[in-house]
């Protein structure tokens, strides 16, 4: 992979235009799926796709400096990923004790539902009571 600042912004066609950094991935043809240049490309792609990021790395002044933004953003990111997954792991845990804490039994979801809108049945009855 080698990634490049420009001094002022350059202009590559339609879509293309005002660009400021040019990252260049290289692989050999025969590698794992998971670390293919496309999917290396891609990767890269979604880091620059942060505008934290991108203004970071126009106000670096070295390559050492350019290095450090890019390895602080990717610590930043996994460490969000890594407390994403720990609240997923939790909320399954949670879910999985809720559903393992209701036994089933014929009508069940019935009763409940009942239990659930009585106040509103008594509610209902008792109105159409003082209606007659």
């Amino acid at each position: 992979v080698v990634m490049c600042l420009l001094d002022h912004p350059f202009n590559f066609g339609t879509g293309a235009e005002e660009v400021r950094f040019i990252c260049i991935v290289l692989c050999p043809t025969k590698t794992k799926h998971t670390k293919s240049a496309v999917q290396v490309a891609r990767t890269y792609s979604t880091l620059f796709a942060d505008d934290r990021l991108r203004h970071n790395l126009l106000n670096t002044h070295s390559p050492e400096e350019f290095a450090h933004e890019f390895e602080l953003e990717c610590t930043r990111i996994h460490k969000e990923h890594n407390i994403r997954e720990r609240a997923n792991i939790s909320q399954r845990s949670k879910d999985r004790s809720q559903q393992q804490s209701k036994k089933w039994y014929p009508g069940r979801d019935i009763i409940n539902d009942i239990k659930n809108r009585s106040k509103h049945y008594i509610s209902d009855f008792n109105k159409d009571v003082r209606d007659c």
